[in-house]
């Protein structure tokens, strides 16, 4: 009906008629299953399915809301009572009694009601160990962890001993309540208590021989020291991780809150220079390999030892490529000299008329008639001892005596280690 009618009672027998239907069906499946007519059969029904679930919760909560407490328990009674019931309806039930009557006692009756029939599922035990905790009662979940695992022990070990198909379930489940134990005591105990649940896991899923290696170590520290979806280790940890085996779900449900995010795609290669087109990379299989730069030569790019910046570019630049004076291992030569007088002399064209200027005042003439520019050239006399010189006589002669000395002194300075 409508909700502005305001009508409880119609629309409580919506629902009514929806679960009697449920019913009738249930009750016609289980007739005809017993094909012998036997009286005290009994019909296995299968889980009730979700849309039916959905509205029998629907049905009580309804049913709080407009009629109150005492009808509500009335639709419990009669939804926990169909066949095919899921442990769903046992929390919704307990949850409806704390949540608007604030009680929970009848809360926890409700769920030891619903441990009766579903102790065995994990689902069902975390929620009421979630309850528990909420009311700040720690003990008690500490207890209900116990029971639960006690009674998956028991179970696989009784499927273990028949040999049923449901072995291995059985043996999964009680894995599972073990994880749910260790991650409450992650959460809410001691030292003590950690390690020693921790030990008991491991006897009780590996056998009591099982020794832990590093997979279940750092399964056990993540456990520790992690809250929320906050976890003591980086994205590429958490992968390396997740290859050696470390368990990084999160007990009690099923998201993967450790499970690190995929890794980014890869980069696109970087565009071709231009001049080359993509074409011709591909066939060239890739882009060329890039080789490291030579370091500078003094001689190319200019750089110059700050001590020979007044000298010209050229011959500053090869006055910074020769090895230091002070260096113990190296023999004097006659590059010291010359060196010596390179830096302390103005080799300019203005340093060099100077020089001429000087020298020629020394004599004590007037440098004399000069000559014709035709005359300095190439096989030109070089001017008498003690005549004067003039700017063209710097030009270096023909035949370069000192040039010619250099290249035979080394081989007279080495001949007598021949």
């Amino acid at each position: 009906p409508p909700p502005a009618t305001r009508d409880a009672a119609a629309a409580a027998a919506v629902y009514d008629a929806v679960l009697g239907e449920y019913e009738n069906k249930c009750a016609a499946d289980a007739v005809d299953a017993n094909t012998d007519g036997a009286e005290d059969f009994k019909y296995a029904h299968p889980p009730m399915d979700d849309a039916t679930l959905l509205i029998s919760i629907e049905y009580m909560r309804c049913v709080r809301r407009m009629q109150g407490r005492d009808e509500a328990r009335k639709a419990f009674m009669r939804v926990r009572k169909a066949p095919g019931k899921r442990w769903e309806t046992f929390v919704a039930a307990a949850l409806l009694e704390w949540r608007y009557d604030k009680n929970d006692k009848v809360a926890r009756n409700v769920f030891e009601l619903g441990l009766k029939s579903f102790i065995s599922q994990p689902a069902y035990v975390a929620q009421y160990a979630d309850f528990l905790v909420g009311c700040n009662d720690v003990a008690n979940a500490r207890v209900l962890f116990e029971r639960a695992t006690a009674a998956a022990g028991e179970a696989s070990a009784a499927a273990a001993g028949l040999g049923g198909t449901d072995k291995d379930g059985k043996a999964a489940a009680e894995k599972e309540f073990w994880d749910m134990f260790v991650a409450f005591e992650h959460a809410h105990g001691t030292m003590e208590t950690m390690t020693g649940v921790e030990r008991r896991r491991r006897e009780a899923v590996r056998g009591p021989d099982a020794v832990d290696g590093a997979p279940e170590l750092i399964t056990a520290l993540l456990g520790r020291h992690s809250i929320f979806n906050l976890r003591p280790a980086s994205e590429e940890h958490m992968r390396h991780f997740a290859r050696i085996g470390v368990d990084l779900a999160k007990p009690g449900s099923e998201d993967r809150a450790g499970v690190p995010a995929p890794p980014p795609p890869p980069r696109l290669p970087p565009p071709p220079p231009s001049g080359r087109s993509k074409k011709s990379l591909k066939s060239s299989g890739g882009p060329p390999s890039v080789t490291p730069l030579p370091p500078p030569d003094p001689m190319i790019t200019g750089v110059v030892n700050p001590r020979f910046a007044h000298l010209p570019r050229e011959l500053g630049s090869f006055a910074s490529r020769l090895p230091a004076v002070n260096v113990p291992s190296a023999a004097p030569s006659a590059v010291d000299a010359v060196m010596d007088t390179l830096i302390n002399s103005d080799v300019t064209a203005e340093g060099g008329q100077a020089i001429v200027d000087a020298f020629n005042a020394s004599l004590g003439g007037g440098g004399g008639k000069k000559r014709k520019a035709a005359d300095a050239g190439v096989g030109a006399k070089a001017p008498a001892r003690g005549a004067p010189l003039a700017a063209a006589s710097q030009r270096p002669p023909a035949m370069d005596v000192f040039r010619m000395r250099q290249a035979v002194r080394p081989r007279t300075d080495q001949a007598e280690f021949s």
